[in-house]
């Protein structure tokens, strides 16, 4: 597993790129990005708690509130109405972004910073 460091840069990275995704409308591009960025986020949690099993300790210890968080960042697909599916995914995107800059502080234990560079993507 990765440093919770890392896991902080590779969501960083995989925002760029499902925004990217986003950008050019490209649905089921975006969402695995979406997933992975979820992933990260999760694996702060756990790794910063010296926990392996990442889902399962976050199901377990994270608070409620934080829980309500994160999933307000599961998006929609409506088949009918692609419009409404890509604009479920950006409010998915903007609800992580949102967690790492309010929320980093609890999921990483107090261990991680966003520093003035990353704070800025």
């Amino acid at each position: 597993p990765l440093a919770a460091k890392d896991e902080l840069h590779r969501f960083l990275w995989l925002a760029l790129d499902a925004d990217i995704k986003l950008q050019r409308r490209q649905f089921w591009n975006a969402l695995p990005r979406l997933d992975r960025m979820r992933g990260a986020l999760v694996a702060i949690f756990a790794a910063t708690r010296g926990a392996r099993r990442d889902y399962r300790f976050f199901e377990a210890e994270a608070s409620a509130a934080l829980r309500a968080a994160f999933g307000r960042t599961l998006p929609h697909y409506d088949a009918s109405d692609l419009n409404a599916a890509l604009r479920a995914q950006s409010a998915a995107l903007q609800q992580l972004l949102r967690i790492l800059e309010h929320d980093l502080a609890e999921l990483s234990n107090g261990q991680l910073v966003l520093g003035a560079e990353e704070a800025e993507l």
